[in-house]
């Protein structure tokens, strides 16, 4: 089952699916609500597969900080990652984050 407007290879999926877990933790909202901002977000694509490389090389956390932080989408603070505590917040997702309590595993 696809939840996105796009279309997912098994890696996307995995990789949209920690976006969502992300989004759904550091903002308090639910799944629902969640998936309409990333289909927001992502607005125009309709497939990702493993061709398309570049969005995989980002960590999770950093696109659910973009969504969070978009101009449009939520609270228009798009330089984010100028804030180091934000930035080192983001660099430990793949071992784990204490402030969502979220673990991930690749």
């Amino acid at each position: 089952m696809n939840d996105f407007s796009f279309q997912l290879s098994e890696p996307y999926r995995k990789h949209m699916n920690h976006v969502r877990e992300i989004l759904i933790a550091e903002l308090g909202i639910g799944r629902d609500e969640a998936t309409q901002l990333m289909n927001s977000y992502w607005v125009g694509i309709d497939d990702l597969n493993e061709t398309d490389e570049i969005l995989l090389s980002e960590e999770p956390f950093y696109y659910a900080f973009c969504i969070i932080h978009h101009p449009t989408l939520r609270d228009n603070q798009p330089e984010w990652y100028t804030d180091h505590g934000a930035y080192r917040e983001m660099s430990i997702p793949r071992f784990g984050s204490h402030r969502t309590g979220l673990w991930f595993s690749y």
